[in-house]
């Protein structure tokens, strides 16, 4: 079925990194631990890519001068939606590191 997904990119005062919040619409019956746990197992196998612990806020700090995506999922204020935050240093990155 079809997914939902706001996607809001920060413009935040920070030397480097990027720090992006998507708002989820959960699928009928979905829930915030039920999305967190298809996201830990999708990316089981992804060395640069962590779902961080229930609760832990990512932070641009944690990823400096490295290649990970540190991400987790919140509950949102409105019912039936969830908060993934993610944070990257995007640094070097594509056509800024060359």
């Amino acid at each position: 079925s079809p997914v939902t997904i706001s996607f809001t990119p920060h413009l935040i005062n920070m030397s480097r990194g990027m720090q992006t919040t998507s708002y989820v619409k959960l699928a009928p019956g979905g829930t915030v631990d039920g999305l967190r746990q298809h996201l830990i197992e999708t990316y089981a196998d992804e060395p640069f890519i962590k779902v961080l612990d229930k609760g832990v806020i990512p932070h641009t700090r944690h990823v400096r001068g490295s290649n990970f995506c540190l991400m987790n999922v919140f509950p949102d204020r409105i019912a039936g939606r969830a908060v993934v935050i993610s944070v990257i240093d995007n640094l070097v990155k594509g056509a800024s590191g060359q």
